[in-house]
């Protein structure tokens, strides 16, 4: 992974530099996108009495995407936008593996096998615990 920081008023301390790289690779480690290829650059500028993070991620196959966060104490910040990536990355590993699914579900399908229920139908009845036995009858 390339980790790049760029902080033009020297916001970006030796500490909070190691904590920001820290702090921000965990959700792209967690979630398995780890690749060379893949690239994090963190900008740091202070607004006012608040420090804002942008953190612009490029993950391979993928359009690159930002997530922000502003906080008066430098390392709230981070944490915040570190929680921001990490709901990031969850809603996009989430979608890959949708996607796998429904690519390996529709290559066992034949003809005569169709879907019952739209994705919204299937998870509300997931959620209430009623699939198994709609699909069982």
């Amino acid at each position: 992974m390339q980790f790049t920081t760029h902080s033009p008023e020297q916001l970006l301390t030796r500490p909070l530099r190691e904590y920001c790289e820290t702090k921000l690779q965990r959700p792209i480690h967690r979630h398995k996108f780890d690749d060379p290829a893949v690239a994090m650059n963190v900008d740091v500028s202070q607004h006012g009495e608040s420090v804002e993070l942008k953190v612009r991620v490029t993950l391979p196959g993928m359009s690159p995407f930002t997530v922000t966060g502003e906080h008066e104490d430098p390392y709230a910040a981070v944490d915040l936008t570190s929680d921001k990536l990490e709901r990031r990355m969850r809603d996009i590993a989430d979608r890959r593996r949708s996607q796998r699914r429904r690519a390996a579900g529709s290559a066992a399908l034949g003809d005569e096998d169709r879907d019952l229920f739209t994705e919204e139908e299937e998870e509300t009845l997931r959620e209430l615990g009623a699939l198994d036995a709609v699909l069982e009858s």
